[in-house]
């Protein structure tokens, strides 16, 4: 069975979507954080967003329970915990939480390394920082569309 979400744009999904969604970015690199920020503004009206640079930091919290979210990307390195290893950590935890986890890496010459580190752990998507980076990116606009 066919249905009208099948025949909406990335776009018309995105403007039904729910007001305010809540969004992690691990990344040690504060810089990235900044850019990724201004994409999903240019893609996402509303939401909530929480920077931690510190991926042990961030996984301490969450299974304390303060750290509450629909998605989250995380940097693949990172002093600590890589981020496919948090990945997966994350996923071991998370019980009945629904999550959409996003990995990304800003290494172009090792990007293909990772893409099986990544894929063992489970992630909804592994990208390039630079696709996440762009102002209306259509990654971004596919994350959105799909997963909220």
């Amino acid at each position: 069975m066919i249905t009208a979400k099948e025949f909406m744009t990335i776009d018309e999904r995105i403007a039904q979507l729910p007001k305010r969604h809540k969004i992690v970015v691990v990344d040690d690199d504060e810089d990235h954080y900044m850019l990724l920020r201004i994409g999903i503004r240019s893609v996402l009206k509303e939401f909530d967003i929480m920077y931690v640079g510190d991926s042990q930091k961030f996984l301490d919290e969450f299974i304390g329970g303060k750290i509450d979210c629909e998605i989250m990307f995380i940097d693949t390195n990172m002093p600590k915990i890589e981020g496919y290893d948090l990945c997966s950590r994350i996923r071991e935890v998370q019980g009945d939480r629904f999550i959409r986890i996003y990995g990304m890496s800003g290494c172009t010459v090792d990007f293909d390394h990772y893409v099986q580190k990544w894929a063992d752990a489970k992630p909804d998507g592994f990208y390039k920082k630079e696709d996440l980076h762009q102002r209306k990116s259509d990654v971004l606009k596919r994350i959105f569309s799909e997963t909220l």
